[in-house]
Formats: C-alpha cells, structure tokens, sequence
C-alpha cells in the first residue's frame, strides 16, 4: 500500500515513449523522484493489449533530459 507520493494520471492516447512522457509529466509537475510505476491497458490504439505494469527508472537520464 502506498501512503503517499502516487499520482495517478489517466492519459487515454498512450504514448510512444513513456519513458520520455513520464519524466515530461514529473517536470511539468514539478515533482522530485526517479521511478514510476506504469500501468497499462488496452486502448483504442491497442485494443488487443492485456493488462500490464512496468517500473520506469529514470536515473539513467543525463543531466541534459532532466531539465
């Protein structure tokens, strides 16, 4: 159980790069922190898609993306 620090976001157009939209979203948000958890579904994009989480670590970022 989470106690704090969740954010949940419903964006309805997956995008492409998640990664890129997450650390876009933390920034817009002025929000510190490096994980995410994603979760996922069919869309009307992928209607055919199962359920599915993923962790995003963006430690990786360069300095350069994290502005």
């Amino acid at each position: 159980m989470f106690t704090s620090g969740v954010y949940p976001v419903c964006e309805h157009e997956h995008p492409e790069d998640w990664n890129a939209y997450v650390g876009d979203w933390l920034r817009t948000h002025e929000l510190k922190g490096n994980l995410v958890i994603l979760t996922e579904g069919p869309s009307s994009r992928h209607p055919e898609a199962n359920n599915r989480m993923e962790i995003i670590d963006l430690r990786g970022e360069t300095k350069e993306d994290a502005k």
